[in-house]
């Protein structure tokens, strides 16, 4: 479910809008004041009677009436709620009617691991409309302790939030100066110290000595700042956090999360600093994966970006991102991506480890000023969410039991409309551009489309053989990749994505470049040649509901020409 935010998002509009009273507005966006704590009627009287005296004066408590049994009757209680809390074990629907932003905590009686508890934990874990705590309930004492933390920390969270409510409750006045600029971004100089950090993470550190959290986890930061002094990213906690870390390891989001970045995150418990500069946006660190593979990079690098964006609700903020070294032969290729997703200049491409602190006059005023940049949102911990997951390439026959994209059609679609936005490519419907202006239906052949000699091929004698049939309205194309990409590798990423726009059928054998498919219209073919354990992204392309994909076999090729031809002709009948 880790992938399935926004799903889950619109799965839950869609159930409002079909169960609330037509007395009431049906969706709930977010949190808000009043703070209000609902307590299932399975949770002991004994838990609530000590916590009701211990919350705070702006936090009201009640509990859920033994009778609200029906999804419908938990929809309308706990829709405005800020808080609830649940056993693990109690059927706990309900809460996914929760507004965006709310918080779960689930009791549970023994300290079993969390890989053990299955759906029950798997499903709200991995829910990112709403922050989930477990606890475990021997100690009675204890567990009201760790909640009256949680519940503390979540209200000072919501209250910053809340502008109006912040002006009235800061004790500090907060002053800000104008403009300055930081790695090509706007920042504000803030005389105040920067708000403490929140984290909301998705997935598990399931085996911390091999895989860690880089691989299992994603996190969601409000207010991680950057030391320009000591060139490492900072986590301030907050006065509760620090003391629910201590009291309830399990809830140590901040100790889980120092593989998500290549230098960890330093943590300090107090925040004695007197100005800030404030980026309001989100800051990524990324580390692309092999960027001279164009495949690699789309796959593994800029899908994982735009998931892990769009399942925090970050999408549509302004960008700022970090992005440590790689292959300098091979720059141009991402630039192109990176351009497609708003970077044009490369005013970011840094190396977080040298960062230069800002551009131009404003160099010396943010260095004498503060050593803090504090951006309002940052995202950590792409890995589980590229196209393979935990698979190897997600092409291997063990690979195939366990798919990972698909139910991700609906978002693949969207990245695909986020690039094309971004390299400032109109797109207009095949079919109507025909009408308009009589252009043929086009068959592309990607010639050399990997390095490996096995899967390099021209489709010489494919081309012709469909050239020959002189089928009306149908213009073959044969592009050789490998020349393309070498003579202008950044300006070939563009031209390849225009020309998919406007294809009807794409034929390639599989391979890094074969990307440039993922371009072609709603409704296009695309035939792939690949063989045995050679299917490469079989599990993204196959999922992937927009296109019509056919697999041939790359052993067989050279005896199955009139085979392609055949299907390109029945294929031509859908365009």
């Amino acid at each position: 479910n880790i992938r399935r935010a926004s799903n889950l998002r619109g799965f839950r509009t869609h159930l409002l809008s079909h169960m609330s009273n037509n007395n009431r507005p049906h969706i709930i966006e977010r949190v808000k004041q009043p703070y209000h704590v609902v307590f299932s009627f399975l949770v002991s009287s004994e838990v609530f009677k000590l916590l009701k005296n211990a919350v705070p004066h702006n936090v009201r408590l009640s509990q859920m009436p033994s009778n609200c049994t029906t999804l419908r009757q938990q929809m309308e209680l706990l829709r405005d709620v800020t808080v609830f809390v649940s056993l693990l074990d109690q059927d706990k629907a309900g809460a996914f009617f929760l507004p965006e932003g709310a918080v779960l905590i689930m009791l549970r009686e023994e300290a079993t691991s969390t890989i053990d508890l299955g759906t029950r934990w798997n499903f709200w874990n991995n829910n990112a409309l709403i922050r989930t705590h477990l606890l475990d309930g021997k100690n009675v004492s204890q567990q009201v302790q760790a909640m009256d933390y949680i519940i503390r920390d979540e209200v000072d969270r919501l209250v910053q939030l809340d502008d109006s409510t912040k002006a009235e409750t800061m004790t500090t006045t907060t002053t800000t100066e104008g403009q300055e600029m930081f790695a090509g971004r706007s920042v504000t100089l803030v005389h105040a110290s920067p708000p403490a950090t929140q984290v909301h993470c998705l997935g598990e550190k399931i085996f911390p000595d091999q895989l860690g959290a880089d691989m299992f986890r994603s996190c969601h930061f409000d207010n991680m700042c950057f030391d320009l002094e000591n060139k490492s990213f900072v986590i301030f906690l907050s006065p509760y956090n620090e003391l629910l870390q201590k009291l309830n390891p399990d809830e140590n989001y901040y100790s889980s999360v120092s593989k998500l970045l290549k230098d960890a995150p330093v943590i300090r418990s107090s925040i004695n600093v007197s100005s800030y500069y404030k980026f309001d946006g989100v800051w990524l660190a990324m580390r692309p994966y092999s960027i001279c593979n164009p495949g690699h990079l789309l796959w593994d690098s800029w899908l994982p970006l735009y998931t892990m964006l769009e399942m925090f609700g970050l999408e549509e903020e302004s960008l700022l991102i970090s992005r440590y070294p790689s292959s300098a032969d091979c720059e141009n290729v991402n630039h192109a991506y990176e351009a497609a997703f708003g970077f044009p200049n490369r005013t970011f491409n840094h190396d977080v480890s040298t960062i230069l602190p800002a551009v131009g006059a404003a160099a010396a005023a943010v260095q004498s000023s503060s050593q803090y940049v504090c951006a309002s949102h940052s995202a950590m911990g792409f890995r589980w969410l590229n196209d393979h997951g935990v698979n190897k390439h997600g092409w291997q026959p063990k690979d195939l039991a366990y798919p990972v994209n698909m139910r991700r059609g609906p978002e693949l679609e969207r990245f695909r409309a986020r690039i094309l936005r971004g390299m400032e490519i109109n797109e207009v419907d095949p079919s109507e551009q025909r009408q308009q202006q009589q252009r043929p239906r086009r068959v592309v052949f990607l010639c050399k489309t990997s390095r490996a000699e096995k899967r390099v091929h021209d489709f010489q004698q494919e081309s012709q053989a469909l050239q020959q049939l002189f089928l009306p309205d149908v213009e073959v194309t044969r592009l050789d990749m490998r020349k393309l990409l070498t003579d202008n590798i950044r300006g070939a990423v563009k031209e390849l994505a225009m020309l998919a726009t406007t294809a009807s059928i794409f034929v390639s054998v599989v391979g890094g470049t074969n990307a440039a498919s993922f371009f072609l219209p709603k409704g296009a073919s695309l035939i792939l040649y690949g063989d045995k354990d050679l299917y490469l992204d079989f599990d993204v392309f196959n999922n992937y509901g927009h296109l019509r994909v056919h697999w041939m076999s790359l052993s067989s090729m050279h005896n199955d020409t009139q085979l392609l031809v055949d299907l390109i002709r029945d294929e031509l009948s859908f365009s």
